[in-house]
């Protein structure tokens, strides 16, 4: 089994360099460009992929349609995929939490904004999908269109970092991670594969555009 963890295209909320979590962004011009080549560079993947999920969220359905399409499957959305919940920074800047709240970039994802979902609660909701997903498809290949966070929880998982740790990554507007089962774990295989979306890349976005 392969388990491909794909980001989402560029949605407005990335180019903007706004905080979206949980909030309804849709992609970009540049994001359908992107969503465009990745169902082309997957479509023709070997071995086939024979499942496809994505979160409840616009920039990842927007993210999954061409790719539907292009393997000819059907898009099983999971509220588990979405975003972490930045609750009250939703909408706002970096600079705009900082000023309102308080709240600077090494006290982030902590739970100390208003509404914010959680860590525990965030890593819990993503995990229990991750393992469910990863025991429905032990002999197949699946891909989950999904967001960088979520991304980065399921990595720190399979890479064993200490629950609590702040995991540091970048994982580009429509790169790819590759988990496979190792034994009774799993394995990390891949990190932000996306040599074919190299001619769309921009330069990295703004942090705060999760």
């Amino acid at each position: 089994m392969t388990l491909l963890l794909v980001r989402h295209a560029q949605s407005s909320g990335n180019a903007s360099g706004t905080i979206q979590g949980w909030r309804d962004e849709p992609l970009t011009a540049h994001g359908r460009e992107q969503a465009a080549a990745l169902a082309e560079r997957l479509g023709r993947r070997e071995p086939r992929i024979t499942a496809l999920y994505s979160s409840t969220l616009a920039r990842a359905r927007e993210t999954a349609a061409p790719l539907a399409a292009a393997l000819g499957l059907e898009v099983e959305r999971r509220a588990e995929l979405r975003e972490y919940g930045y609750g009250a920074a939703e909408g706002l800047s970096w600079a705009e939490v900082e000023q309102r709240f308080g709240i600077t970039l090494v006290q982030w994802g902590r739970g100390e904004l208003p509404g914010e979902e959680g860590p525990e609660a965030f890593r819990g909701r993503v995990l229990r999908c991750f393992r469910e997903l990863a025991g429905r498809h032990r002999d197949g290949h699946a891909a989950v269109i999904t967001h960088g966070g979520v991304i980065a929880a399921i990595l720190a998982h399979v890479l064993g970092v200490p629950e609590g740790s702040w995991v540091r990554m970048h994982l580009p507007n429509g790169s790819l991670a590759e988990v496979a089962p190792d034994g009774d774990r799993h394995a990390l295989l891949s990190l932000n594969g996306h040599d074919d979306l190299a001619a769309l890349t921009r330069p990295r976005e703004r942090p705060g555009s999760p």
